[in-house]
């Protein structure tokens, strides 16, 4: 089986849950994300033959920056995404991760002008951030293939 397809469907096998579950209740599983890391861990490195270094090394990348964040506003965006975050980055490498970042949060950005326009929610409303997360991998993973 090539790369792209393990890649793809690994990707999908998680966003897709992670995703409804986000909008549904606001929160990433841990018990979906834990072993997506751990089994995408083993399959870059026994697999695609990725250096154990650049492995270990990605969802570390992926993490910190939201973990900051999330550290930084006392919550307001959640842990989960951060873990999720991790995960995407080990998926999508480097650049596709800061290319993700980019178009998740200009989808984020759109669908909140959006809801804040017509009404439907406030400045004070909370807003999933996985679902755009995952658009976003979907799009930068689209665009690198």
């Amino acid at each position: 089986m090539k790369h792209e397809t393990i890649t793809v469907l690994s990707l999908l096998t998680v966003i897709m849950p992670i995703s409804i579950i986000d909008i549904r209740k606001q929160k990433i599983p841990d018990i979906i994300i834990y072993p997506a890391i751990i089994v995408f861990l083993v399959i870059k490195i026994w697999i695609f033959n990725d250096s154990l270094f650049t492995v270990l090394l990605l969802p570390i990348a992926g993490f910190i920056p939201f973990f900051l964040i999330w550290y930084f506003t006392k919550g307001k965006m959640g842990l989960g995404d951060a873990k999720f975050s991790a995960f995407l980055s080990l998926i999508l490498g480097i650049e596709q991760w800061f290319l993700m970042i980019f178009l998740s949060s200009l989808f984020a950005l759109i669908f909140a002008g959006i809801m804040l326009l017509a009404k439907k929610m406030n400045r004070s409303s909370k807003i999933p951030y996985g679902p755009f997360l995952s658009i976003g991998a979907l799009v930068a993973l689209y665009i690198n293939i």
